[in-house]
């Protein structure tokens, strides 16, 4: 069995779609018992990216041991351009396990995503150049990977041999074959972590397998849909083929409640809305980045308006932009266990709860041709 910990929910996901284009026996959960369930991929949705480093230990620390003398092979699920507290975290799975190193591999060549002499690019840009520069929690102001995880990791280049213990080693790589020849120089005593194109390499390693599906383009029709876009740089979604045919309203966060005020009367509207359209966005709007402090405020303001409008009608869907807003709501509903049911498109991946389909997708993620018309 391979155990996935995920420093967030949308990641989470991602790798579960990727499991499920295999075929792989798949469980997402948010905790886990003594006892693990059959499976082959099990993997644990955490918040530690939107915790504080001493939380995220802690959190790790709760989840090793559960999993300490467990026969299972553990892979660290990191966000791709290095968020979070990626050292701090494989520094202690490290601790309370039998690895003796790791092997980090955060990139996504399949997405653009590559590090080239150890610095990190997007299509070409350098990573500080991106949008990423302007992210409300974990603002990205170098390109250099050392620099990014504070000096506390080893380059390893394509040509270098073998990994020597108590080091943390970020790989070089520009495409797939890169990757393999990097995962080639690990050994068991190696802690694999790192994002989706590594672990679809381990996963075909591992388990020799083959792709037994394809990702379905569209979003089925449907009653009753939610969608949430938490992040202050959603796009708009009202105009999408697939909203307009199922009678979407969106509904932006008004400036009051963003600025600071109470969230009574929002929450009044959005019953009224949500009685008139069968499609409801709840949008936080295009606004200045104000931070953190403002981030964790406002992703728990959109679970509470969430939890307010499932419950008067539980929707067929619910669709939820970026990891940090759809951990905060799936922890308020309480919907703790889901079962893996469609991945759309890689990295956009939809997971069951009772009768609601649950559509997870990365903030920095497109959302591809998901909303085209399904006439």
């Amino acid at each position: 069995m391979i155990v996935v910990i995920s420093d967030d929910i949308t990641g989470a996901a991602e790798l579960g779609g990727i499991a499920l284009r295999y075929g792989l026996n798949t469980i997402i959960t948010t905790d886990i018992t003594n006892v693990l369930p059959h499976s082959d991929i099990l993997i644990i949705a955490t918040d530690t990216r939107s915790d504080t480093e001493s939380g995220s230990v802690k959190a790790i620390k709760h989840l090793m041991c559960k999993l300490k003398d467990k026969a299972i092979t553990i892979y660290k699920k990191t966000d791709s351009v290095l968020r979070g507290h990626i050292i701090a975290e494989i520094k202690t799975i490290i601790s309370y396990s039998y690895y003796r190193n790791a092997l980090l591999l955060p990139q996504n060549p399949s997405k653009g995503r590559i590090i080239k002499d150890g610095i990190y690019y997007i299509y070409k840009n350098k990573l500080d150049k991106t949008e990423f520069r302007n992210d409300p929690e974990y603002p990205i102001l170098s390109s250099n990977v050392n620099t990014l995880l504070n000096n506390s990791a080893k380059i390893l280049n394509i040509d270098d041999i073998t990994l020597s213990d108590n080091n943390i080693y970020i790989a070089n790589a520009q495409n797939e074959n890169d990757i393999i020849i990097q995962l080639s120089k690990a050994h068991k005593h190696t802690l694999l972590s790192g994002g989706a194109d590594f672990f679809n390499c381990i996963i075909k390693k591992e388990f020799n397998v083959y792709p037994l599906r394809k990702e379905v383009a569209k979003i089925p029709n449907a009653n009753r849909i939610i969608i949430v876009c938490g992040s202050t740089q959603s796009n708009s979604l009202v105009n999408e083929p697939y909203i307009t045919e199922h009678n979407g309203y969106e509904a932006v966060m008004p400036d009051d409640v963003f600025n600071g005020h109470g969230i009574n009367k929002w929450i009044i509207k959005l019953k009224m809305l949500y009685d008139k359209h069968e499609t409801i966005i709840l949008n936080v709007g295009k606004r200045e980045n104000r931070g953190k402090e403002y981030a964790v405020r406002l992703k728990r303001i959109m679970a509470e308006a969430t939890k307010t409008l499932v419950k008067i009608h539980q929707p067929d869907i619910l669709i939820i932009e970026g990891g940090a807003t759809a951990y905060s709501i799936i922890q308020s509903l309480k919907w703790y266990n889901l079962e893996f049911k469609t991945e759309y498109s890689p990295g956009i991946v939809s997971m069951l709860y009772d009768k609601t389909e649950i559509i997870l997708k990365p903030g920095s993620y497109s959302w591809n041709d998901i909303f085209k018309s399904n006439k």
